[in-house]
């Protein structure tokens, strides 16, 4: 057990006692009194919809955590990532291309693509969503969010492999009411919300309810002096409900979310600086250091030009056009990035830009319901809308030295202002040429503009009969319209000054283009569920569902894909891929419930479920480069068999509440995905998943809750190898990594034939200064070249899946006469040490950490007013959740997504 642990331990120790002791202190020092208002505290009933019908949580078959409006607050879960400080086996990450990685059991988004799906489900209202924005705002005026654990290949369906999480909005009621809550907090933030209902007569009622959100940042740019990672949001939501009679109900309700900030999609990038530029960054560990820009391909451009123009005649052999070279343009010049600096915290960085995001989301559905006795019709329609833009530093630090290479002095130093390109998405470098120099700018901008519709209706019988069932059709039609660039110095720079001396070289867009104006889908499906009461205690189900999903892409990259002079709107920009495939398969569940009769209420239950998740296309790649051959246009759909059996228990006069889930997966084609040559390119993989979910709840005694889970997860792969992209040699000394100057790729060549190679030129001579060559050129003269060693990956773990984890919290309520209460609560979580990576390198693990959370909260014994003290991440941890590699043409640096730092504020609030 490392320091760190062992730290964690005590900590989780010595928090246990101070729970402990305040408990036991608050039960020696209370005595309920006769006219108390406050009777003997049982375990709440929780409703849950996790079968498509209201039940009672401890019947369903399923493993679900499910959170009323009123224990969000009460275990401050604001969001979707305090869900995983709650749940078992659940995690979340904020991923790079402004996304998010919601997993159950090991299950979430592990495949990259502007047509991929998640594996686990996000519903609003029962409505699915493909692209939602529902992490990024607060929960708000919440019915319930229920999580649903493990394939759901029935009710749920489509592409729920992992798991579906459905917020169930609240909807308006037939009395009068409303509330407001004020909140200021450090990092100056202020947050208000509020709702109210009105009753419209007898069978109409409206409810409006919103949020708003603004706070500094929690990260510091020392270079522009500003706070980053700031808020500025709000979310607004109206609903209308129609129930002319106790069978109809009609609801029609629209949210939309808007946000105008400087969110920061990454926490802090890092990198062990390479001396040798070879790869940038060295993958032995992280650290707070700057890439090598030598190893990046704006760097080899702007240190290597000339010898690219070696190419124009076939033979780098140190001419060009028959021409000798001079000597001086084969030196290597300076990595721009010495002395650029990079704080030695997560948050703090010393950076070119401040990050926008503007984002804005409207969401509607309109539900129907009518109970004909032994029946109910539901009909639920939806329509989304979603767009934001992102904008962020790409290397998040800002140039220690002006370009001082051969592509400088050769070209006549530095390129007036006037001769700079201003059409070019980066602009005019004004400001930026400085001592015969170009000091390099780098950012990246990531934008969606999405929408779709979706159709349900379901029919679900009560005979009085052994036997029930569920019928339901479902509709879904999306498009996608995202695009990626970055957009760098370097490469405006090699773009501008070279043009007039490479006509047969392409030298536009000098920025790179991920471009994908729409990526479509159509999905339908039929699915249904019967049930046979074999006894009054024995429940038989047997579900299943068809999906039929078409898919659909018109997508391209660009990087310098245009020849000189030909203009930018020009047809010749290289063509857009226009493709169709589809994707059709039966999925469903088996299995039983019992109730033998154990204690108040119990629930065993056993089932076989199967789950599927679509493929997709593969993001546009550039065919020229050897790295690509053998990659599909189209990665497989992935499968999961999925075996469980859970046993949920009321007992003690409904004082504790235990349920106990054990599963184990076969998964088939398992998507996940690394970064190649500019490019995600998604892989199937194998994997068994195995574990164990223990949740409980316990009221010894009057006032006093306690609530705890744990989990266990095993994760293996199976059979697998595949080349790691932070080091293609895969470690082995008899291959060297070698930096191709031709496209910034990496290669290796077997270490024994690098004299040969250096002597014909293909890997430049050692006095040069590293590894820097010609992959294809030594490839086409038989020189032992690839691309990689591939890894064995048999065995390893999947990304994010902690082995060990648990949660315990307690809260005690204290009466202070009959007018007032006053609630303590605490809130514990640890999680095992992970991997960011399926590579499971050192450098991928990520330490084992922890949270404390506390509140305190003075109410009127009515409930009409509080006032609430509380405090997150108590100890101001840096939690790291999640990281991205990115490929070598860029240097092989590291983002990491953290949890907040700690965040403590003060809550007013009024209910009439």
């Amino acid at each position: 057990m490392s320091s760190g642990d062992h730290i964690r331990v005590r900590r989780a120790a010595a928090l246990a006692f101070a729970i402990a002791s305040t408990l036991a202190g608050a039960r020696a020092g209370h005595a309920q009194t006769p006219n108390s208002t406050k009777d003997t505290q049982v375990i709440d009933v929780v409703i849950v919809t996790a079968q498509r019908r209201e039940e009672n949580l401890i019947d369903v078959p399923i493993a679900v955590a499910a959170f009323s409006g009123e224990a969000l607050e009460r275990r401050q879960i604001d969001q979707a990532t305090d869900l995983q400080l709650n749940v078992p086996n659940v995690s979340f990450t904020k991923t790079n291309f402004t996304g998010s990685n919601f997993q159950i059991r090991g299950i979430g988004v592990s495949s990259v693509a502007a047509s991929g799906d998640s594996g686990v489900e996000q519903h609003f209202n029962s409505m699915p969503v493909k692209n939602p924005r529902l992490f990024e705002t607060e929960y708000f005026d919440v019915q319930r969010v229920e999580v649903l654990r493990g394939p759901q290949g029935t009710l749920y369906g489509r592409n729920a492999t992992g798991g579906a999480v459905n917020v169930i909005a609240r909807k308006p009621e037939k009395d009068f009411a409303g509330n407001v809550e004020l909140e200021a907090g450090n990092y100056n933030a202020l947050k208000a919300k509020g709702m109210v209902n009105i009753p419209l007569g007898d069978t109409v009622a409206a409810r409006f309810a919103g949020i708003t959100y603004t706070r500094d940042g929690f990260t510091e740019n020392l270079a522009t002096g500003n706070d980053i990672d700031d808020r500025d949001q709000w979310s607004a939501r109206g609903a209308l409900r129609f129930t002319p009679n106790e069978a109809t109900d009609l609801t029609l309700m629209i949210n939309h979310y808007k946000e105008d900030s400087h969110r920061s999609r990454v926490t802090k990038q890092m990198c062990h600086h390479d001396p040798a530029g070879a790869l940038g960054c060295l993958p032995d560990k992280l650290a707070f250091e700057a890439g090598n820009m030598r190893g990046t391909l704006g760097g080899i451009l702007g240190e290597w030009g000339p010898l690219l123009l070696d190419l124009g005649d076939g033979t780098p052999d140190g001419t060009f056009a028959g021409f000798p070279l001079p000597p001086a343009l084969i030196n290597t010049g300076t990595d721009v990035n010495t002395g650029s600096p990079v704080p030695a915290d997560l948050h703090k960085t010393f950076a070119e830009y401040d990050p926008t995001y503007h984002a804005d989301e409207t969401i509607g559905t309109l539900e129907f319901s009518y109970d004909f006795g032994p029946a109910t019709l539901t009909m639920i329609g939806g329509y989304q809308e979603t767009t934001f833009k992102s904008q962020t530093d790409y290397n998040w630090t800002i140039a220690g030295l002006p370009y001082n290479g051969p592509a400088v002095p050769a070209f006549g130093g530095s390129i007036p202002i006037s001769e700079i390109d201003s059409s070019t998405l980066l602009g005019s470098l004004a400001g930026h040429v400085r001592d015969g120099g170009v000091f390099s700018r780098n950012y990246d901008q990531s934008d969606q503009d999405a929408h779709q519709y979706s159709a349900e209706v379901r029919l679900s019988t009560e005979f009085e009969g052994p036997w029930n069932f569920q019928f339901g059709l479902f509709y879904l039609d999306s498009h996608d319209d995202t695009n990626y660039y970055v957009v760098t110095s370097e490469l405006d720079y090699w773009a501008q000054v070279t043009a007039p001396f490479t006509p047969f070289l392409n030298s536009a867009p000098p920025y790179y283009i991920n471009a994908t104006p729409d990526a479509s889908l159509k999905s339908s499906a039929a699915f249904g569920e019967v049930y046979w009461d074999a006894t009054d205690k024995l429940k038989w189900t047997l579900g299943l569902r068809y999906t039929h999903d078409e898919k659909g892409v018109k997508d391209r990259q660009m990087l310098f894909s245009v020849p000189v002079g030909v203009p930018p709107s020009s047809t010749q920009f290289n063509d857009f891929r226009v493709d169709e495939t589809t994707f059709n398969e039966f999925t469903g569940r088996f299995g039983l419930d019992f109730k033998p009769g154990w204690f108040d209420d119990s629930t065993l239950y056993a089932f076989f479920s199967r789950g599927y998740k679509a493929g997709g296309f593969n993001p546009p790649l550039d065919r020229s480069l050897p790295q690509f051959a053998g990659t599909p246009e189209v990665y497989d759909p992935e499968f999961v068999n999925s075996f469980e059996v859970g046993s949920k228990n009321l007992l003690a006069g409904g004082r504790v509440q235990a349920n106990l889930t054990a599963f184990y997966y076969q998964y088939d084609a398992l998507q996940v995905s690394k970064i190649v040559a500019r490019t995600s390119v998604n892989e199937n993989v194998d994997a068994d998943i195995y574990g164990l979910e223990g949740e409980f709840v316990f009221s010894p005694v009057n006032d006093l809750l306690i609530d705890a889970n744990f989990a266990y997860l095993k994760t293996k792969i199976k059979d697998f190898s595949s080349i790691d992209p932070r080091d293609p040699s895969n470690g082995d000394p008899a291959w060297t990594n070698i930096k191709d100057i031709s496209d910034g790729s990496n290669c290796v060549l077997a270490t024994a034939a690098l004299p040969t190679a250096r002597q014909f030129g293909l890997v430049l001579p050692a006095a040069v200064g590293g590894p820097f060559g010609f992959c294809g050129a030594m490839a086409e003269n038989g020189l032992p070249v690839q691309d990689g060693i591939a890894a064995n990956l048999d065995g390893k773990s999947l990304q994010g899946t902690p082995e060990w984890s648990f949660k315990v919290g307690a809260q005690y309520t204290f009466h202070l006469g009959s007018s007032m209460n006053l609630t303590a609560r605490a809130d514990y979580y640890w999680r095992d040490q992970f991997y960011a990576r399926i590579f499971n390198r050192p450098i991928d693990k990520i330490d084992a950490w922890d949270v404390v959370n506390a509140q305190v909260e003075l109410s009127s014994a009515s409930n009409s007013w509080f006032v609430r003290g509380y405090v997150n991440n108590a100890m101001d941890d840096d939690n790291i959740t999640g990281m991205y590699v990115t490929d070598a043409s860029s240097g092989l640096f590291t983002n990491v997504f953290a949890l907040d730092p700690r965040t403590y504020g003060l809550v007013l609030g009024f209910r009439f």
